[in-house]
């Protein structure tokens, strides 16, 4: 090859390498873009609906499907935008000057807001401390409660905390703990022991059920957000190749179960969840066979990993995120007790049949459905939705799984004591969430829509239904109609709102935009029907009245009565309270006007149920309650704040 053919090739590579950057960067920009007013992302979808092919933009048609983040529970601004009179309400709030009686009910709910504003941990104390691992294991140590103590908090956790997202093994976990406490354990076991054990006490005092969760919080040591933060300084300082070792990643997994919401967000958990999960893989957690590990080793792993799955999948749709989790590959958990379980073990124990409780039973039923649920999840997450066909698709076989699960998930089974125990109860509704996260989410974007021609109807009524079945869990665990025999039931009451409060939202919203397309039809009358949970009849409002203007206006008021009462308790919003205060205000009415003053009405009638109660529970007496020092625009923008 001669000079001037080298100089051409030269040239006509770089031309080539100039257009293909080229093209790179408009794919950049296009990609950071948002879909321009009435422009949809539409799809080109392969025979087995696995594959997806951007095909080209172009204008939207009547009623068509846009991935808006408030759908999908989020965005508050876009949320609010789908209630007319709502927006109305904040615009009016900006006039100058500002009605009188707004003033005045935006300066009574910020000035509770202050007084009762929900308690984020035991102390909200932050316990970071930097310093080498003997340091901040010595000062875990000095935050243990009572040996007596920390063995109740440790039943406890097993009885509440392991069931559908498995981490510890219940033998060997109390054998080193007891190690540990008699003094019998080498040092590098110790530094495995005592973060661990920190971690399981913290978790169980928070659920404060029982007498033995507040004996840490009288002592003054342990507290959720100050052992967090301990048990991540603690992560943070270790090397890359102790990341490797199972103890360290059931550690990393344990601080995942600290349910309070004032510890990590939604998002923050997914962040989180998502660096451990890397972590697991470099630790060939994702392997469908684990070579060179006895068969106890290996069945521990494969919880861990499924775990790892499960809570990846769900802090994905709790924070409107893909889930970048791999599929399930290798057997499934096996359905045993832990005491069939032990180290050394040789050959896997035979799994019982899904009709008989064990302590592996929830986890080895979520597993078995964990790829659909993915999937369909991925389906409406991925930057561009699915067509509505492929969606009912993955809908109509989860409402399936969801249907079929055993008998021993039955909340009627009213002759077997043992199958309505608290924590039992608490292990049904987990694993009834896990199952319909991903449904509802899936249905979310095209039922939301409410269409006049009811295209999406075969998401718009299931999604009414699953929401309304996820809430009404709540009803079991609320002090004001106690069911069940325990010494503090309001710790589960607590738990039920921390962990699953993306999930009363979507009911909120389901529901009032059910009852806005009522409004808009001008009748009374609906096609959703009520639901039975597996046999047990929920929500006596739905039940005998309907999906009627009536019935749905007394289920929503049944919701927004518990989020009332639960104000200045653990991770408590006002903001949402008010919020679906102001929606549920203006569907009573039909005429615009109206609206507005039923807004009004009901947030008056907020502010004096709420100043009356606290009052009786402390927080403010009655003598000195002065709502009037603080800026006029502070009020204002509070409330906006609440309503975006």
């Amino acid at each position: 090859m001669d000079e001037t053919d080298t100089e051409s090739m030269l040239k006509n590579l770089a031309s080539k390498y100039d257009d293909l950057q080229a093209r790179v960067n408009e794919l950049e920009r296009t990609r950071q873009l948002p879909l321009a007013a009435g422009q949809r992302s539409e799809l080109t979808w392969n025979a087995d609906n696995t594959q997806v092919v951007p095909a080209r933009l172009g204008p939207a048609t009547s009623g068509s499907v846009q991935t808006s983040s408030a759908i999908r529970g989020k965005d508050k601004s876009t949320l609010i935008s789908q209630f007319e009179a709502v927006q109305d309400f904040v615009a009016s709030l900006r006039d100058d000057p500002p009605p009188d009686e707004l003033l005045h009910v935006s300066r009574e709910l910020h000035s509770l807001s202050r007084i009762t504003e929900g308690k984020p941990c035991l102390h909200n104390r932050n316990l970071s401390i930097h310093g080498n691992q003997e340091d901040i294991l010595a000062h875990m140590e000095r935050l243990l409660p009572p040996v007596n103590t920390c063995h109740a908090l440790t039943e406890i956790y097993f009885n509440y905390f392991e069931h559908c997202t498995r981490i510890l093994h219940r033998g060997t976990t109390n054998t080193l703990f007891r190690a540990y406490f008699n003094k019998s354990i080498l040092q590098e076991r110790r530094a495995l022991c005592v973060p661990t054990l920190l971690a399981v006490v913290s978790i169980a005092s928070s659920l404060g059920t029982f007498p033995e969760c507040d004996v840490p919080a009288v002592h003054g040591r342990v507290d959720g957000i100050g052992a967090y933060h301990l048990l991540r300084n603690h992560l943070e300082i270790l090397s890359t190749k102790e990341w490797l070792e199972t103890s360290i990643l059931q550690i990393a997994l344990l601080t995942l179960k600290f349910h309070k919401s004032s510890v990590l967000t939604d998002l923050e958990k997914w962040q989180w969840t998502g660096q451990i999960l890397r972590r697991a893989m470099a630790a060939g957690l994702h392997k469908a066979e684990y070579a060179d590990v006895d068969v106890f080793e290996s069945e521990v792993k494969r919880r861990m990993w499924l775990t790892l799955l499960e809570l990846d999948l769900t802090f994905a749709i709790a924070s409107n995120m893909p889930a970048n989790c791999p599929v399930w590959v290798g057997a499934l958990p096996v359905n045993v007790d832990d005491g069939q379980l032990y180290p050394g073990q040789k050959q896997r124990p035979r799994g019982h049949g899904l009709e008989l409780w064990t302590d592996g039973l929830c986890q080895h039923v979520l597993a078995q459905s964990f790829n659909d649920r993915l999937t369909a999840y991925q389906a409406v997450s991925s930057g561009i939705m699915a067509p509505y066909d492929i969606v009912l698709k993955h809908t109509r076989h989860l409402e399936q799984v969801t249907h079929d699960v055993p008998v021993a998930f039955r909340l009627d089974r009213e002759q077997d004591e043992a199958a309505n125990t608290p924590h039992r109860l608490m292990a049904k509704m987990e694993l009834d969430f896990f199952l319909r996260r991903p449904l509802n989410a899936c249905y979310a974007p095209y039922a939301a829509e409410m269409r006049q021609d009811d295209k999406y109807k075969e998401a718009r009524i299931p999604w009414v239904q699953g929401c309304t079945i996820s809430i009404c869990f709540q009803d079991l665990f609320d002090p004001k109609f106690p069911t069940l025999d325990l010494p503090e039931p309001r710790g589960l009451w607590d738990y039920y709102h921390n962990v699953y409060k993306w999930d009363v939202g979507q009911y909120m919203l389901a529901n009032c935009l059910e009852l806005q397309r009522l409004r808009h039809l001008n009748t009374d009358g609906t096609d959703v029907p009520s639901p039975v949970f597996r046999g047990h009849a929920l929500r006596t409002s739905v039940k005998v009245m309907g999906w009627t203007i009536e019935g749905i206006l007394k289920s929503l008021e049944d919701t927004i009565d518990p989020l009332s009462r639960r104000i200045g308790r653990h991770g408590s919003d006002l903001r949402d309270v008010v919020k679906w205060t102001a929606v549920v205000g203006s569907l009573r009415m039909n005429v615009n006007g109206s609206r507005l003053r039923s807004i009004t009405n009901e947030l008056q009638n907020l502010t004096t149920q709420l100043k009356s109660r606290a009052v009786c529970e402390g927080h403010l007496s009655s003598t000195s309650y002065n709502s009037a020092e603080d800026d006029v625009k502070s009020h204002l923008e509070w409330l906006q704040d609440c309503l975006r």
